[in-house]
């Protein structure tokens, strides 16, 4: 839902959603500003040893559903939501779930930016794209190589979300 707002939200590209029978799909495109590599990709987080998660998590977050009405009560909450490095995301909302909320993604360092106004959880494939200025509240995005990225932990500002900055 792009209510209140004169340009078209922008929809999550190449995702491929299946309709699953208990509940539906929110497909987020987040990019992280430490992690963000350009060409719309991110590095990987990386741990003593190396990377982080396997294949291609570039990280991990939490997503939360605030009512739309009381910003401060979270209907719905999933942690631990793997994060592409195209930067891609997938949940599986329940069905039950319907009408329109804030969305909320917290990096795993509990750096948060919520969209600027309720989105509509109508359907079975909802997209919601992190990446567009108006679209999250405040404006809360550093633009990197053109794009725009979630502040998401690079405390020291070295280009690597990595134990050195959590």
């Amino acid at each position: 839902d792009n209510v209140g707002n004169t340009e078209p939200m922008k929809t999550v590209p190449d995702v491929i959603t299946t309709i699953n029978s208990s509940g539906k799909t929110l497909n987020l495109l987040v990019f992280l500003e430490g992690l963000y590599n350009g060409g719309a990709t991110m590095r990987k987080a990386k741990n003593e040893t190396g990377d982080q998660f396997p294949e291609n998590i570039a990280d991990q977050i939490t997503i939360e559903l605030h009512n739309a009405l009381n910003y401060s009560e979270i209907v719905y909450s999933t942690t631990n939501v793997n994060l592409n490095t195209s930067g891609l995301s997938s949940i599986t909302i329940p069905s039950h779930i319907s009408g329109s909320y804030y969305i909320t993604v917290r990096h795993r360092n509990s750096i948060e930016t919520t969209t600027a106004v309720p989105v509509s959880l109508e359907g079975y494939a909802i997209s919601c794209s992190f990446d567009v200025a108006y679209f999250v509240y405040g404006s809360n995005l550093k633009e990197i190589n053109s794009k725009l990225c979630l502040y998401g932990g690079d405390v020291n500002q070295d280009g690597f979300v990595d134990t050195a900055v959590t």
